[in-house]
């Protein structure tokens, strides 16, 4: 297994493509693997030398003892095993958790990221559904029941290869180090919230996100305030938009990292899903609605809620 010995901690990494080609670092979700971007590796690997580790308490990456974990340890973790390669810079991709460790990295280290990728992420605080599945999902999936039911759904998703959905779903469900990803889930809960210091990443920086993602209004407040930004929103897609709509994810990653020009940033673009088969999905322009304040958010939340509960209410 290709590891690296990081002070205390021996990380498990995967690596595809050129060792001389420039490098694309991805950064996992939080319960998940670097198996999750399996089919990102193969379209990247042509062109790029792609990195992928496992982050502390996930997957092969044990944690050591009970040290308290943190977003800033992880991207300590990933410049440490950048070092270690031998790689001075890397376009930096980071989903979910991963996209909050590649700000961690970004604010950090700004020599060492080129272009900066943040998909389904967020830059503040959890909401509170998010904060609920980052204390409760490690348990679940120790849980035989609620392990078929997180393999289902992945397994569900339309337009993806069967053999790929297997290896995502087992990779969310496979930790040698379950107290270590418990413990990741408390530096999730008690991240550092990063908005005021997003005005300094001046790095060209794509926001992708689903459009029923949680993290949505997250990803717009990262668009509109990161000075280089420009924003992809994927139709049909949910959290985890490289496994939801792989095709269009690769195609628009693949595009930014090459032609950031093609994208410039400020704008936002949304990719309609393809009722035809095979058929290319043409992207249009939009207009990205204003990010909710605060206040606004938690009253949206609240009434998403409430218009759930009122028909049983009424049923009563």
């Amino acid at each position: 297994m290709p590891t690296v010995h990081l002070d205390d901690v021996e990380l498990y990494y995967e690596e595809a493509g050129p060792a001389d080609a420039p490098c694309v670092l991805l950064l996992h979700g939080y319960t998940a693997t670097s198996g999750m971007w399996a089919l990102q590796r193969a379209a990247l690997a042509e062109r790029y030398r792609v990195i992928a580790p496992d982050a502390r308490g996930h997957g092969r990456t044990r944690s050591v003892g009970r040290q308290r974990l943190a977003l800033a340890r992880s991207a300590a973790d990933a410049l440490g095993l950048l070092d270690r390669l031998g790689i001075a810079r890397a376009h930096v991709v980071g989903l979910s958790m991963g996209g909050m460790v590649a700000q961690e990295l970004v604010l950090r280290a700004p020599a060492r990221v080129d272009r900066l990728v943040l998909c389904d992420t967020l830059a503040g605080p959890l909401p509170a559904p998010l904060f609920l599945a980052a204390a409760t999902l490690p348990i679940a999936a120790e849980i035989r029941p609620a392990r078929e039911l997180i393999r289902r759904r992945w397994l569900a998703q339309g337009g993806v290869p069967m053999a790929h959905m297997s290896e995502v779903a087992r990779s969310m469900t496979s930790h040698e180090d379950l107290r270590g990803m418990l413990r990741a889930g408390r530096a999730l809960l008690g991240k550092r919230d990063r908005r005021p210091d997003l005005a300094s990443i001046t790095q060209d920086t794509l926001v992708l996100v689903g459009e029923n993602d949680a993290l949505f209004n997250g990803s717009l407040v990262l668009h509109a305030r990161l000075p280089r930004a420009r924003l992809a929103v994927l139709a049909r897609c949910g959290h985890g938009s490289a496994v939801w709509r792989p095709r269009t994810f690769n195609r628009v990653l693949l595009e930014f990292l090459e032609e950031p020009g093609s994208f410039p940033p400020g704008t936002a673009r949304y990719f309609p899903k393809s009722t035809t088969p095979g058929a290319p999905e043409a992207w249009r322009p939009i207009v990205a609605p204003r990010p909710l304040g605060w206040v606004e958010e938690s009253r949206a939340v609240g009434r998403r809620v409430w218009s759930r509960l009122a028909p049983r209410r009424a049923r009563r």
